[in-house]
């Protein structure tokens, strides 16, 4: 009996990304250390390139690949040489089927003026507030390009415990603030760290990383 792939929490945190176009996009390697809803600390590795991105997680023994420009979404099974494919548009309705939408809500964005220097680079921090009442602040570079991995209603997911896996307004307006993109090196909201970056690497990446390696099977094929 062939066992259906179990798509994970952390594949619908990092789902959906608005339409860049011929806008830049940040190329290379980013590990953050990242705070679930559960409380417990993880970390994962973002790769990307161009539309497409890689997420490795410690303590999985799974890959994801993502391609924003098709919607693909791609599980690697590395011990099973296998790999699953869906489509990451049809997984997000399947999680807000039956959950009642989050409020629309309106951020704000300000510059404090304050630096911090994170990963090796230097990043300006935004306090960054909602019609809710709640509040933080993020560390953010904004002359790197869009980083895929973050943009969009996507990383939200892990901050808000009742949208799980359906992203969070707050999140995509936070970054259409960021007209020519943003990499984001930490993420306070709440007064909780949820994402901090530890390693940031602008590289180019081969295509053979965004891909499922030769040798392996479709699952249920």
């Amino acid at each position: 009996m062939i066992r259906r792939a179990r798509w994970p929490l952390l594949v619908l945190i990092t789902l959906v990304a608005p339409r860049l176009g011929a806008q830049r996009t940040f190329d290379g390697i980013v590990t953050y250390k990242m705070e679930m809803a559960s409380g417990q600390p993880v970390e994962t590795v973002f790769m990307t390139r161009g539309s497409k991105v890689r997420q490795e997680t410690a303590g999985s023994m799974n890959v994801v690949l993502y391609d924003y420009s098709t919607g693909a979404v791609t599980m690697l099974m590395p011990a099973q040489r296998q790999y699953a494919t869906n489509n990451f548009r049809d997984l997000l309705r399947v999680a807000q089927r039956g959950q009642t939408p989050p409020p629309n809500t309106t951020v704000t964005v300000r510059a404090t003026g304050r630096h911090e220097t994170i990963a090796g680079m230097r990043c300006e921090v935004y306090a960054v507030g909602d019609g809710r009442g709640e509040g933080g602040d993020a560390c953010v570079v904004t002359d790197q390009g869009h980083f895929m991995a973050m943009e969009g209603p996507a990383g939200m997911a892990s901050m808000n415990e009742q949208s799980p896996g359906g992203g969070d307004p707050r999140f995509a307006a936070f970054f259409r603030h960021f007209k020519d993109g943003a990499l984001p090196l930490r993420i306070t909201f709440g007064g909780k760290t949820v994402f901090l970056a530890t390693r940031v690497e602008r590289k180019a990446l081969p295509d053979a990383l965004f891909r499922a390696p030769p040798g392996y099977t479709q699952m249920g094929r």
